[in-house]
């Protein structure tokens, strides 16, 4: 099923880093500069370099959700799926409740052909964020994968009731539609 709608959420709230330098000062590590460059190199399109740079980043804090978010659609674009879910992993673990997380992570769970995982997470977040048209969206991609395309077709729907112009929820209604003829 061709049409995912995959998103690079890149504005992010980051602080400044305290680490020890190899002479015991403190040095004040700036990780937001690191991961503003790994987000340049990923609107060039360079996704190694900024996999490179996020990766860089969460040396100094590994705590910060969003850069273990950046790290898995940096990897969602190179196609290594099990890294991506990996990294989308930690950043659920740190951010459960955030809407753009949930939607990547179900992205990358459907990648990885977890379809029943990707199911309960999306059903789930659906009750956290009904007027989601994404989470719609995504519910239905399953559906359709699994071959309810009546339930795809009600989600798809669904999407579009919040979203008419969501083009990606059109596509898919009108491919499910095809497949039910």
């Amino acid at each position: 099923f061709k049409h995912f709608s995959f998103h690079c959420y890149t504005s992010f709230d980051f602080g400044t880093f305290f680490v020890n330098d190899s002479t015991g000062h403190k040095m004040i590590k700036d990780a937001c500069i690191l991961n503003n460059q790994a987000n340049q190199f990923f609107q060039d399109n360079k996704f190694k370099k900024a996999i490179a740079y996020y990766k860089k980043a969460i040396e100094l804090d590994n705590q910060n959700p969003s850069f273990w978010y950046n790290l898995a659609n940096a990897y969602l674009f190179e196609k290594d799926f099990i890294l991506a879910k990996e990294a989308i992993e930690q950043a659920f673990k740190l951010k459960s409740n955030d809407e753009a997380t949930i939607e990547l992570y179900i992205n990358i769970l459907i990648q990885n052909k977890n379809l029943p995982t990707a199911k309960e997470i999306c059903e789930k977040s659906i009750i956290l964020f009904p007027n989601s048209s994404h989470l719609w969206n995504l519910l239905g991609v399953i559906f359709f994968q699994n071959e309810q395309f009546s339930q795809a077709q009600n989600a798809f729907s669904n999407a579009l009731k919040l979203e008419p112009n969501f083009i990606e929820a059109k596509k898919n209604l009108d491919d499910t539609i095809e497949v039910m003829q």
